[in-house]
């Protein structure tokens, strides 16, 4: 279901301090849940009552089309990274300056912490190390401080037509199974929309 939303602004005199200025609030509502968030900016409420009914332009309506274009593009960006869009979640969005991209590196750097628990138990040492070396492969192919979703089947053609031109088939076919392990390793958790191994074949020959 799409969520649906408002956003008003308040300048309460029950908020004023003794000089007399008070918080802008901006009040948001999604799927008839409010919240309030005090912004930065202070105003006497006599003048944001004058200033928000008036049919001239000014600051004040000026500074609050910025806050509300700001807003919409943090519900933009909420959605396109899959954070479940409530009145909650987007203040902490906004509080917190936004979510951390997912990058490259976390990726690798959340699967291969995974491997570590297990070498030595149901995976060697050495097992671990190819992950490493095709990590860094990978690496040198794309900006590990890029978003994750800036891996496309476009890269993985790349990677893999490099790798035909210097590697034997066995090596290109444990190189790549290790990328892709990774790769659906995002998929399966929400980090990757689209599958960039989806269309792409290589030989299955025997891995070393």
């Amino acid at each position: 279901m799409r969520a649906t939303s408002s956003l008003q602004f308040y300048c309460r005199q029950s908020k004023a301090a003794k000089n007399g200025l008070a918080p802008i609030e901006l009040s948001i509502i999604i799927n008839q849940k409010r919240c309030f968030i005090n912004l930065p900016r202070k105003e006497y409420p006599q003048d944001f009552k004058k200033a928000i009914t008036t049919r001239k332009n000014n600051d004040i309506k000026d500074y609050l089309n910025e806050v509300r274009n700001q807003f919409n593009q943090i519900m933009t960006d909420m959605m396109h990274n899959g954070i479940p869009l409530t009145s909650e979640s987007l203040r902490e969005y906004f509080k917190s300056g936004g979510v951390k991209p997912y990058t490259v590196e976390d990726l690798w750097n959340d699967y291969l912490n995974i491997l570590e628990k297990r070498v030595g138990t149901t995976m060697d040492k050495m097992t671990y190390a190819k992950y490493i070396s095709a990590r860094n492969i990978f690496y040198s192919f794309i900006d590990k401080h890029s978003e994750v979703t800036s891996i496309t089947p476009a890269l993985i053609q790349t990677i893999l037509a490099t790798l035909q031109s210097k590697y034997k088939e066995s090596s290109i076919c444990s190189i790549m199974t290790k990328i892709k392990t990774v790769i659906i390793f995002a998929k399966d958790n929400g980090k990757i929309q689209i599958n960039p191994f989806q269309n792409i074949k290589y030989s299955k020959g025997k891995m070393k």
